[in-house]
C-alpha cells in the first residue's frame, strides 16, 4: 500500500509536468496564432491605406488634367492637397479628422505618394507607401509598424466625346464635354481657361473643376483679352477672364482667373455679344425662366439698356418679364415679346434700332407692336419676319440693302416682301454680302451689294429691291461671304459670286460668276464660306473644302489655291466649324478633327504632340479620364 501511494506521486508529478508543457505549448500556439492575426489585420490596413493613396493620385491627376501637381519633397499624403502642402496639423494623439486613413487611440494608418512614372503621355504608374503605426498608450511614440509598397496602373474611363463641334477664337479652344465638364487647349493670357494661371496649355485637358456646364459661350477667346461664360444646369451663370469692361460681371474690371459665379439660378440662355471685329469690348444678356432679361458689360452705346452709357458691372435687370427671344449684335439688341412685339435698343447710327432716329436709344423701345416671329440681325440693320410670312427692313441701306429700292438709310421698319417668306439670310459683320430670302415655294430671291455678281442676277449694279434668282426648290443658302451658295431639296449645291484669285465659287476657274452654277450634283446638306475659303458636307460625312488655302485649311496637304471642291475627310462628319485659318469638325464617333496651318504658339489643333504646319486633318487629342486599377 504505502509502495503504491510511493509510486503513484512521481506518476503524478510526471502527468503535471506534460499537463504544463502542453499548456504552455497551446498558450504559445494561441500567441503566434493571435499576432498572425493582428499582423495580417495590420497589413491589410496597409493595404487599404495604399489603395486609398492611389485613389488620391488619380483623382488629383484627373482634376488637373492628368498634370502631376505634387513633388518628391511635397508627396501626397491623407492631410494635404493634391501639391502635397499640408492642410490638416497631425501633432497630437489621437490625431484630428483629415490626418488618416483609419485611426484609433493607439494606432493609425497613411499613405504616402511620389510622383508617378509615366508609362507614356496620358497613363501613370503610381507607387504608394502605406503605413500602419502602433503608438503607445498616452503618448505619439510609434513602437511598431506594418508597411507595405504598392504599384498601380491607372486604367482609363470611357474617353470623353465632343457633344458639339468646338468653337474657338484666335488663340484659345474651350468646349463643354460629354463628362460635363470644361476642356480646352491654346494661349491662356487672360486666364481664359479659368485655371487661376495665365500658363498656356498646349494639350487638350480639363480646365477647372466645373461640372455640369450645359453651355459655355466666349465673344473672344485670343491671347491676351478672353472671357469666358459658362451656364449650369442649375440656372447659375459663372464667368471669368479678360474684364475691362466689367464683363464678368461681378462688380470689377479686374481679370478673373477662376471662375466666379455672376447669377446664382433661373438663367436658361447667355449671349454674349462682342461689340466689333477686332476688339473686345464685350456685353452679355441672360434670359431667366420668368421671362426677364438682364445685362451687364460694356455699354458704349447704351447696348445695356439700362438708360446709361457706363459700363455695367453686375447685372441689372432690363426688362422683366415676357421675353421669348434675344438678337444681339456688336451695338444693338432685338427682343421679341411673348405678345410678338418687337422691341430694340443701342446704337443708333445708320438707323438699325428702327425708332425713326440715329441717336443711341438707352432703353428699350418698341420698334413692332405684334406678329413677329424672328429677327436677322446684320451690319447696322435689321430685318423681321412676322407671322404672316411678310419681310420688314431698316437701317443701313447704302447699296439698297433693305430691299426699299432706294439707297437712303431707313429709319422705321419697311415692307419689304409681303408674303411667303420662311427663311432670310444676311451677313451680320458686313454690308457687302448679299441680302437671300428663300420663300415657302422653295424660290430664292435676292437683292443689295452686287459688285461681284454676288445676287446672281447676271449684273454687277447694285439690286435695290429683291429679285427672283432661283424659281423652286431651294431649302438653304448662305451668303457670309461675297460668294453665296444655295442648296437644293435633291442636294445639288449652286454657287456664285466672287471667284477671283481663290476660286471660291468652285467651278474650276477664277471669274467672277454672275448667275447660278452647280458645284455638287447630289448629297449636299450644308455649305458656306469664309473670307473666299469654302465648304460643303455631304449626307455620306464627307466634307469638301476649296478655294483660299493661304492657311491650309483645305486639307490637302499644300497652301495651294483649291478650284474644285477637295475631298478633305471621307466620312463620319457631323457638324463643322469654318473659318479661312482652322476648321474643326465634329466626327458621329464624338471624335472632333483640326484642319489648319497651326503656325502659332497656341496649338489650336490640339494635337498632341503639337504638330507645325500639318495642312491636313489632324484629330484633337483629348485623352481618356484615369481612374485607380489594379496593384502589382
Amino acid at each position: 500500500m504505502n509502495r503504491e501511494q510511493g509510486f503513484a506521486l512521481p506518476t503524478v508529478v510526471i502527468v503535471s509536468v506534460v499537463l504544463f508543457v502542453v499548456m504552455l505549448a497551446a498558450i504559445s500556439s494561441v500567441s503566434s496564432i493571435r499576432g498572425a492575426l493582428l499582423a495580417q489585420y495590420y497589413q491589410q490596413l496597409a493595404r487599404e491605406a495604399a489603395e486609398s493613396g492611389a485613389e488620391f493620385a488619380a483623382n488629383c491627376l484627373d482634376a488637373n488634367s492628368n498634370i502631376v501637381t505634387w513633388t518628391v519633397a511635397k508627396p501626397l499624403k491623407p492631410n494635404t492637397d493634391c501639391t502635397g502642402t499640408e492642410v490638416v496639423a497631425c501633432t497630437s494623439m489621437p490625431h484630428p479628422a483629415g490626418c488618416d486613413v483609419n485611426s484609433s487611440t493607439n494606432m493609425y494608418s497613411t499613405f504616402s505618394v511620389a510622383p508617378p512614372s509615366s508609362a507614356n503621355l496620358f497613363d501613370y504608374i503610381v507607387t504608394v507607401t502605406a503605413t500602419v503605426n502602433l503608438v503607445r498608450s498616452g503618448t505619439t511614440t510609434v513602437w511598431n509598424n506594418y508597411s507595405i509598397a504598392m504599384r498601380y496602373d491607372p486604367v482609363k474611363k470611357s474617353q470623353p466625346a465632343f457633344p458639339s463641334v468646338p468653337t474657338f477664337g484666335s488663340s484659345g479652344v474651350i468646349s463643354a464635354f460629354s463628362d460635363g465638364y470644361l476642356w480646352g487647349w491654346g494661349c491662356n493670357g487672360s486666364s481664359q481657361f479659368g485655371d487661376g494661371t495665365t500658363t498656356n496649355k498646349l494639350i487638350p485637358g480639363r480646365l477647372i473643376a466645373m461640372s455640369d456646364v450645359v453651355d459655355i459661350v466666349s465673344a473672344a477667346i485670343n491671347s491676351t483679352s478672353g472671357t469666358v461664360t459658362a451656364l449650369k444646369s442649375n440656372g447659375s451663370v459663372w464667368a471669368w477672364g479678360y474684364n475691362a469692361d466689367g464683363q464678368i460681371g461681378n462688380g470689377t474690371t479686374t481679370t478673373q482667373s477662376t471662375p466666379t459665379q455672376v447669377i446664382s439660378s433661373g438663367v436658361v440662355k447667355i449671349y454674349p455679344v462682342k461689340s466689333a471685329s477686332g476688339v473686345v469690348h464685350e456685353t452679355v444678356y441672360a434670359l431667366k425662366s420668368d421671362g426677364s432679361l438682364w445685362a451687364w458689360g460694356y455699354n458704349g452705346s447704351g447696348q445695356v439698356g439700362n438708360n446709361s452709357t457706363t459700363n455695367q458691372l453686375t447685372p441689372v435687370q432690363i426688362i422683366a418679364s415676357g421675353v421669348s427671344k434675344v438678337y444681339a449684335t456688336g451695338y444693338n439688341v432685338y427682343v421679341i415679346k411673348s405678345d410678338g412685339s418687337l422691341w430694340a435698343w443701342g446704337s443708333g447710327t445708320n438707323g438699325p434700332v428702327g425708332n425713326n432716329s440715329t441717336t443711341n436709344q438707352l432703353t428699350p423701345v418698341q420698334i413692332i407692336a405684334s406678329g413677329v416671329s424672328s429677327v436677322i440681325t446684320t451690319w447696322f440693320g435689321a430685318y423681321a419676319i412676322k407671322s404672316d410670312g411678310s419681310l420688314w427692313a431698316w437701317g443701313y441701306n447704302g447699296a439698297g440693302q433693305v430691299g426699299n429700292n432706294s439707297t437712303t438709310n431707313r429709319l422705321t421698319p419697311v415692307q419689304v416682301i409681303a408674303s411667303g417668306v420662311s427663311q432670310m439670310i444676311a451677313s451680320a459683320s458686313s454690308p457687302y454680302p448679299a441680302r437671300l430670302v428663300i420663300k415657302t415655294d422653295g424660290s430664292l430671291w435676292a437683292w443689295g451689294s452686287n459688285t461681284y455678281g454676288q445676287v446672281g442676277n447676271n449684273s454687277t449694279t447694285n439690286q435695290l429691291t429683291p429679285v427672283q434668282i432661283m424659281a423652286s426648290g431651294v431649302v438653304k443658302a448662305s451668303a457670309n461671304d461675297l460668294t453665296t451658295f444655295a442648296i437644293k431639296s435633291d442636294g445639288s449645291l449652286w454657287a456664285w459670286g466672287y471667284n477671283t484669285t481663290y476660286g471660291t465659287v468652285g467651278n474650276n476657274s477664277t471669274t467672277n460668276r454672275l448667275t447660278p452654277v452647280q458645284i455638287m450634283a447630289s448629297g449636299v446638306t450644308a455649305a458656306g464660306a469664309d473670307s473666299y475659303s469654302a465648304y460643303a458636307l455631304k449626307s455620306d460625312g464627307s466634307l469638301w473644302i476649296w478655294g483660299n488655302n493661304s492657311n491650309g485649311v483645305v486639307g490637302n496637304g499644300t497652301l495651294t489655291t483649291q478650284l474644285v471642291p477637295y475631298q478633305a475627310i471621307s466620312s463620319g462628319v457631323t457638324q463643322v466649324n469654318f473659318s479661312s485659318t482652322l476648321v474643326y469638325a465634329l466626327k458621329s464617333d464624338g471624335t472632333a478633327w483640326a484642319i489648319s496651318n497651326n503656325n502659332t504658339a497656341c496649338n489650336l489643333n490640339g494635337t498632341n504632340p503639337s504638330t507645325y504646319n500639318p495642312r491636313i486633318p489632324v484629330q484633337i487629342a483629348i485623352p481618356p479620364i484615369i481612374i485607380k486599377s489594379r496593384a502589382y
